[in-house]
């Protein structure tokens, strides 16, 4: 009994064993592919801010996939990479500005998609008025397209709304 129980055991050993350099192999590929995934994000959002400094609505719409939905701080949908672009376009064709501070607290990679969360800190210009700071929260969604991370999804609340009558504000 107890030699069958020391060859159970043996066996169950030879196998973790070899097991281990493939589930090593396994862990670094995938922690390669998050190395890439956080360069490839980090871009997007540099572009993002970017963008936002240069009042450029159309790498706004680029920066989203066509599918896009963006949900405001008062709850209404805006589908569409190019209805949210012409909600940048209106907000910085009025002479509107924005500077904007964000703060990641959460980042998951899987695969072609990523989930992130976290803090916003805004500065909005609205020409002819005083500027507005506004600060809340986040959820996007990213996804992978053509090379590139894209917005798929956007979620974000404000402790003060910045604007009613632009729905992507």
């Amino acid at each position: 009994m107890w030699r069958g129980a020391f060859i159970a055991v043996a066996t169950l050993g030879i196998v973790a064993i070899t097991l281990i350099p493939s589930r090593v192999a396994a862990d670094r590929e995938h922690a390669e592919e998050i190395e890439q995934a956080l360069i490839g994000l980090g871009i997007s959002k540099a572009r993002y801010l970017a963008a936002i400094e240069r009042a450029d609505a159309e790498t706004m719409v680029d920066l989203c996939t066509t599918d896009v939905v963006v949900v405001s701080a008062e709850g209404v949908a805006v589908p569409g990479n190019r209805n949210v672009g012409g909600g940048w376009y209106e907000f910085f064709q009025a002479g509107n500005r924005m500077q904007q501070r964000l703060t990641k607290d959460h980042l998951e990679v899987a695969g072609d998609v990523a989930t992130e969360t976290g803090r916003f800190v805004a500065r909005i210009q609205w020409i002819g008025k005083p500027s507005t700071l506004t600060s809340g929260r986040y959820a996007i969604i990213w996804k992978r397209e053509d090379y590139s991370w894209k917005c798929y999804r956007l979620f974000w609340m404000a402790s003060k709304a910045p604007h009613p009558s632009n729905p992507i504000f």
